[in-house]
């Protein structure tokens, strides 16, 4: 029993990812085996409550100490993909999005503008560090 709780505790992020696999395992199985009216009632009561779902994923989420970058990518693909399989939206709107935030963002130009001071000011400081790291004049 020990063991058990030794290996659990070296590998608690790995048990909580198996144990949340094995869940939707057991959800997909157990909404596959019903009727369809029962399917439908069970989809729609995810699409109603899904946005409450999410919160709570992510304030749970939030306190259990992974860094908020993953937290907030894995919990966008997770309930993409959830999307898609609950038929919200098409696979092609849900790997859409990179293009048309970065070609809407380059197409503004006062971003633009704002971005190149911003790169320019940070290099001018690299280069100021650089410099008197290796202790030469520029």
């Amino acid at each position: 029993m020990e063991g058990i709780q030794k290996g659990i505790a070296q590998h608690w992020g790995k048990a909580f990812v198996a144990l949340i696999v094995l869940a939707l395992i057991v959800a997909y199985t157990s909404i596959s085996s019903m009727d369809e009216e029962a399917q439908e009632l069970v989809l729609e009561f995810f699409q109603d409550y899904l946005p409450l779902c999410m919160f709570v994923t992510l304030a749970l989420l939030l306190f259990s100490g992974f860094p908020v970058a993953f937290i907030l990518g894995g919990l966008a693909f997770l309930y993409g993909i959830l999307g898609y399989f609950l038929d919200m939206f098409s696979l092609i709107e849900f790997f859409n999005f990179l293009p048309r935030i970065w070609f809407q963002g380059a197409e503004n130009l006062v971003l633009v503008a704002g971005l190149k001071s911003y790169l320019r000011l940070r290099l001018v400081r690299l280069l100021d560090f650089l410099s008197y790291r290796l202790g030469r004049d520029c």
